[in-house]
């Protein structure tokens, strides 16, 4: 079965990254994850190479690090 969208979620909290990406994916919605925005950048860059962008990204405000949710935007 194909996804019906693809989507980048990013949280510093494991648990709840694992109960988005459950929660996304019972409505056949494929979830990448991850734990920091560097991550997110890289997962962004590549996605937007690939020619396969995601439709919908989803993170955390305060990601740690001196980091933020806005930077990973800024990065899309």
């Amino acid at each position: 079965m194909t996804s019906l969208a693809r989507i980048l979620i990013v949280d510093d909290e494991p648990a709840i990254l694992s109960a988005l990406r459950r929660g996304v994916s019972i409505h056949n919605i494929h979830a990448d994850v991850c734990v920091d925005s560097t991550t997110a950048e890289e997962l962004l860059r590549t996605a937007v190479a690939n020619n396969a962008p995601y439709d919908l990204v989803l993170s955390d405000y305060g990601l740690g690090g001196g980091h933020t949710g806005r930077d990973v935007l800024k990065a899309a």
